[in-house]
């Protein structure tokens, strides 16, 4: 199990001000998504020192600048420390997504909940997919249950995975592997 990256932060902050500091924080590939309160604002690159060292993994941090807002359900984010990039690889249930998190919505905290979905689609059902963003409830479905259809409206922006002009009709589990690579994917994988 990870030390709790707030006993790193214990002689480095204030009592009261290591009692602000969020407990949890989103990792995405090797990005972090901090949460910072605007009175820490200034001490964002120690916390963010302190999540690296938590997760030798991690390459990059950002501060949650804003809550998720607009049509595409975007957070804004502001550098912190380590590279400055916001695309990533992110791995979940035997899939590979490539996540750019200033033009899409991700989180990966509703993992679980993709699964449990996925888990729940039957056999030549048809699903629809309205808000897909990455797609990573199609593409968990489609690693999972082999036979079923998909649609997922396109809506033009790079968020799309998947192009419904081209429908799946009732794929073998193989076949729906191929069919995703025809795809216009952003990049995504099978182990």
């Amino acid at each position: 199990m990870k030390e709790d990256f707030r006993v790193l932060l214990a002689d480095k902050l204030e009592p009261w001000e290591l009692k602000l500091v969020y407990r949890s924080y989103d990792i995405v590939g090797d990005i972090a998504v901090i949460r910072v309160p605007e009175s820490l604002k200034e001490r964002s690159k120690i916390i963010a020192e302190a999540v690296m060292q938590t997760h030798k993994r991690i390459k990059s941090v950002w501060r949650q600048a804003s809550p998720v807002s607009g049509d595409f359900r975007l957070r804004g984010l502001e550098f912190v420390l380590g590279e400055r990039k916001t695309e990533t690889f992110h791995r979940e249930h035997g899939c590979v997504f490539k996540v750019d998190l200033e033009k899409c919505y991700f989180s990966p905290r509703l993992s679980y909940d993709r699964m449990r979905i996925a888990l729940l689609v039957q056999p030549d059902e048809f699903v629809l997919n309205m808000f897909a963003g990455v797609g990573c409830y199609s593409i968990v479905n489609i690693s999972t249950t082999p036979h079923w259809r998909l649609s997922q409206p396109e809506d033009g922006s790079t968020t799309t995975t998947l192009n419904t002009s081209k429908r799946m009709k009732t794929p073998s589990e193989k076949l729906s592997r191929k069919c995703l690579k025809n795809y216009k994917c952003w990049g995504l994988t099978f182990k």
